[in-house]
């Protein structure tokens, strides 16, 4: 019982950090000065390069898993 406020914390802020992973991109640049904030968020998400990647990845998709040639 003594815990279980704290246990609660702990979850609201891994819950918030997983859903703020799969919704920011990575910085485009490798010397930026939120990358070290991005990976900190990616290591409290336990994201590790795959839930986030993969869900910037399926944005760009239908929602059959192809993408559309519009040229045609």
């Amino acid at each position: 019982e003594p815990y279980s406020t704290w246990a609660l914390y702990a979850c609201v802020v891994f819950a918030w950090a997983g859903l703020a992973a799969t919704q920011i991109p990575m910085p485009e640049h490798p010397n930026s000065k939120l990358l070290p904030f991005y990976k900190i968020l990616n290591f409290l998400a336990a994201n590790w390069k795959f839930a986030a990647n993969t869900a910037m990845a399926l944005r760009g998709k239908t929602s059959s898993g192809v993408t559309k040639d519009l040229s045609k």
